[in-house]
């Protein structure tokens, strides 16, 4: 039993923290040589991370997220997150589809060893209506209406359908947060040469058409006639009446954008009367969209001359975390107050995120995501009102920030960490005798680089100094201190004590887990000695990553009475009285652990200033129950450094020392 009780100290402080400066890291080579540096060589892979959400936030379970023209593919849990692994760098397609919800596409680009945040939000379908293939027929709400001509489907291949096909529509209102289930963003090819121009939305309409499960479309110079209504509430630059004509878009799931089909009137609405309606002849569906359109020019190019003649710029930030660390891959996306419409935008490799095209005058609130472990983190930030730096308008998109408008840097609510060093010194003493003597060590780097973790908590424990609480299992001991594990790991740690040198080599990787953990060494080293830690390795494209830390190991742990060289009997209801011979003034604290061998009255937990010196009143100690025990003294730090490639490292590690006794 006595190692058992060891084993449950050492492992409830498993997520304590210790400091840990930069150095100079050991010549460590390149490639995997005699030295036993292991240079990474496979390919540059990158991840794709997610939440599937109602606009309320509500995650949406059962998603089907596909990276477009690969294999890749997840499905979303009952939060919503998915996980696309192995990316291969460039232009990404992503698409989210389940059965009785709109659809939604997204695109991003990857451009190496980081994990993207692409989010997406859908609906619930308005209805469904069943329309014979040979007959046609009519689907209707009170805010859209579809005719579909007799014969008007085909199969994907083109080969006509039999049956009937059923039909789901869905109404999204702009002036709601439905506008947030949009796809992708509001901007639109246009003209002969596919030009950018920006979108202000009146209504849209979602439309699916399936048999059997499988997707059908309208058959080569079929038209279906499509009806929906205009949103009361419009802002005012969106004013229209009755007899204004407007143009109207569908969107493009290869391209990700809005495509000019043509323009239409305003008409008063047959399914819902006294509002406003516009109908259109639609040969394919989608999404469709009734919009205006702005652009910085008149130009003579087709379609483009719907356009307003509107100056356009852009907006640019930074997206940092709760440690002032640049965040890579958020998803960044700005809402307009004053016309309906949104922009979104990826933050780079350092923290930076460009909005473009925006039209100058408009008021805008900038959101920003950012997926970690598994979990969403979001911030806001506005209302701006976007200004033309200089008064120069952008026709073609912005390579340079200070082209933009800058807004102040967004905080997200969590930190990206891109590596873990974690050391251990444990003593233990059964009687006269020491059971358990050894250095231990864990070394974590991420791959690919940039997968985060969660690090909200810089302080691994919220206990005030000097004072002690009886936690109730080990579980919620656990829960008190920081406890994330790290998502991946990989590359190698090296322990140097005076003239010994011991290295810690990388392991293979778990199918199907989410990390790498290398190797753990036990070493025999004294306690006075203070003990050099690197850890090292190549990550994909960066430079090698060198972490260093000089931690100082624990000295011997005595009780007032008896000595600590015999089996310790403490009197419970007296309180108890410790003393360390050394401590660090430079160390974030101390904590003191007393884990009885029955836990069903809970685990004393305390947390001292680093004096040598700790004093667990009566009233603490006496909750405990008689007994075995252990008591656990760890040494704790905390930093957190930037690695050469922009992610930030969080170093852990701790020098502890424990012994076994009776509680009386």
């Amino acid at each position: 039993m006595r190692n058992t009780l060891f084993g449950s100290a050492l492992a409830a402080l498993l997520a304590l923290a210790v400091g840990c400066d930069n150095g100079t890291p050991p010549d460590t080579g390149g490639g995997d040589d005699d030295d036993g540096s292991l240079a990474y060589t496979g390919p540059v892979v990158g991840r794709v991370k997610g939440v599937v959400t109602l606009p309320d936030g509500s995650g949406i379970e059962g998603v089907t997220v596909t990276l477009v023209d690969t294999e890749l593919t997840a499905t979303t849990g009952t939060t919503g997150y998915y996980e696309l692994d192995e990316i291969t760098p460039g232009d990404v397609l992503v698409q989210f589809t389940k059965r009785g919800y709109t659809s939604n596409t997204k695109d991003s680009v990857v451009t190496g060893w980081e994990t993207r945040t692409i989010n997406a939000r859908l609906l619930e379908v308005d209805g469904m209506g069943l329309v014979g293939s040979g007959d046609g027929g009519r689907v209707e709400t009170p805010e859209l209406k579809i005719d579909f001509p007799a014969n008007a489907f085909v199969d994907m291949s083109g080969a006509a359908v039999s049956g009937d096909v059923q039909v789901s529509v869905t109404h999204i209102d702009p002036t709601t947060d439905e506008i947030l289930a949009a796809p992708n963003q509001f901007t639109a090819l246009a003209g002969e040469d596919d030009i950018t121009v920006g979108l202000a939305s009146y209504a849209m309409v979602d439309v699916q058409m399936t048999v059997d499960g499988d997707e059908v479309q309208l058959a080569d110079g079929v038209n279906a006639e499509l009806e929906m209504v205009i949103p009361d509430d419009l802002p005012e630059l969106q004013q229209i009446g009755l007899g204004d004509t407007v143009p109207y878009w569908h969107f493009d799931e290869d391209a990700a954008s809005w495509i000019f089909e043509g323009e239409t009137t305003v008409i008063p609405s047959t399914t819902d009367p006294g509002r406003m309606a516009a109908k259109i002849d639609a040969p394919y569906f989608s999404a469709w969209n009734l919009d205006d359109c702005w652009w910085e020019q008149d130009l003579d190019g087709n379609n483009v001359q719907v356009c307003a003649n509107m100056p356009i710029t852009c907006v640019a930030g930074n997206v940092d975390d709760v440690g002032n660390n640049q965040v890579i891959g958020a998803d960044v996306y700005a809402a307009a107050n004053n016309f309906q419409g949104t922009i979104s935008g990826t933050s780079d490799e350092d923290g930076t995120y460009i909005l473009w095209p925006i039209m100058e005058g408009a008021v805008i609130d900038i959101a920003v995501d950012v997926v970690v472990g598994n979990a969403n983190y979001h911030a806001e930030d506005g209302s701006y009102t976007v200004t033309a730096p200089g008064g120069v308008s952008l026709t073609t998109p912005p390579t340079d920030p200070s082209q933009c408008m800058q807004v102040p840097e967004i905080e997200v609510p969590t930190c990206v960490v891109g590596a873990v060093v974690e050391v251990d010194n444990r003593r233990m003493w059964d009687g006269a005798n020491i059971i358990e003597d050894a250095t231990t060590g864990k070394a974590y780097f991420f791959e690919p680089d940039g997968t985060p973790e969660t690090c909200s908590n810089i302080e691994p424990v919220d206990l005030p100094e000097d004072t002690c609480e009886i936690m109730p299992t080990e579980d919620d001991v656990l829960d008190f201190f920081w406890g994330q594990e790290p998502l991946d790991a990989g590359h190698e740690v090296q322990i140097v004590a005076g003239n010994d040198d011991f290295h810690m080599e990388q392991v293979e990787r778990v199918p199907d887990d989410h990390f790498y953990e290398s190797s753990t060494i036990e070493a025999p080293l004294p306690f006075d000695t203070r003990m050099d830690v690197y850890a090292y390795g190549q990550q994909g494209d960066i430079p090698e990553v060198d972490l260093q830390s000089s931690l100082p190991m624990g000295r011997e742990l005595r009780t007032t009475s008896p000595p600590v060289d015999q089996w310790f009997t403490l009197n419970r209801t007296d309180g108890i009285a410790i003393r360390t011979e050394t401590f660090d003034s430079e160390a974030w604290g101390n904590i003191a652990m007393v884990i009885p061998e029955d836990t069903s009255a809970g685990i004393c937990m305390c947390r001292f200033k680093d004096d040598g010196a700790f004093d667990i009143p009566a009233e603490i100690s006496g909750m405990l129950p008689k007994g075995p025990a252990a008591i656990l003294i760890s040494r704790i730090k905390a930093d957190i450094e930037q690695l050469p490639n922009g992610y930030w490292a969080r170093t852990l590690g701790r020098s502890s020392t424990t012994m076994i006794g009776e509680l009386d």
